[in-house]
């Protein structure tokens, strides 16, 4: 008789024998030495178009602006800025060269970044980094697909149009400019008027450690909610330059608002 065929696939065939694995439904490819599921290096090629769109036109000036995105249990302080550094860095060197990204200057994430002894202790090491990178990568694709979904035609909450014409007034050069920064930043009043308190206070009740720390807190507060604010602006960096400027004024500092926002930025890096 004939030689029995390979064993059938499909509804008809017989049952597989215990132990045997299951097989991959997946289709495999061999790239760059790895061997990686064909499914998964398309997803991955669209999320880096999708953040080459995002990052290519504003370099080390991109900012994150994520609806419910978390922060990460790094034994180190991340803020926002460290999430858009490394989606800088993923977009110039590729996803996983981490080595590139930490020594690259203009990204100041050396003290982030721990992948060789003497590095920051604490700091997220190659596994940790490879999944906030897909965190991150993820919830843009994810924000991208719901902005393609929404109809040209859809009608927007009556104070999100609020919103977005006064943000196009204030990049555009209002009136009454001071009015229209105070608005913007309506929400972080207090802070304002405690960095206002503190460089007016000239008394030595307040310990001076402990009002270095109220100020550096003030100002990381303050720069988190005009990074926020100055997003969706079509100059996001000039209208940042104005609200710092707006808080120099608002709150009298000795430092005048370019000094301020540098400062931030330094803070915000540790």
């Amino acid at each position: 008789g004939d030689a029995p065929g390979p064993p059938r696939a499909g509804p008809g065939a017989p049952p597989a024998e215990p132990g045997t694995p299951a097989p991959d439904k997946y289709a495999k490819v061999v790239f760059h030495g790895e061997t990686i599921h064909a499914h998964e290096l398309i997803k991955r090629c669209h999320e880096l178009h999708v953040l080459a769109d995002k990052v290519k036109d504003q370099g080390v000036r991109y900012r994150l602006n994520l609806a419910s995105l978390k922060t990460p249990q790094f034994s180190i302080r991340w803020p926002l800025q460290c999430d858009a550094m490394l989606l800088v860095g993923i977009y110039r060197y590729g996803f996983g060269n981490w080595e590139k990204i930490k020594d690259d200057k203009e990204l100041n994430m050396n003290t982030k970044i721990f992948i060789r002894e003497g590095d920051t202790l604490g700091a997220p090491d190659d596994k940790k980094l490879s999944r906030r990178a897909q965190t991150l990568l993820l919830k843009l694709s994810q924000e991208k697909s719901v902005t393609n979904k929404k109809s040209p035609s859809e009608k927007k909450p009556k104070h999100t149009k609020e919103k977005e014409s006064q943000k196009k007034k204030v990049a555009a050069g209002p009136s009454k400019p001071k009015n229209q920064y105070r608005e913007l930043l309506a929400d972080y009043a207090d802070v304002l008027a405690e960095l206002k308190q503190l460089s007016s206070d000239t008394s030595e009740v307040l310990d001076k450690k402990v009002k270095i720390k109220k100020t550096k807190s003030c100002l990381i507060k303050l720069g988190e909610g005009i990074h926020g604010v100055a997003d969706s602006s079509a100059d996001s960096s000039k209208l940042e330059e104005k609200l710092w400027g707006y808080v120099q004024k608002s709150c009298r500092t000795a430092m005048d608002g370019a000094a301020l926002q540098r400062l931030y930025l330094k803070l915000s890096s540790k």
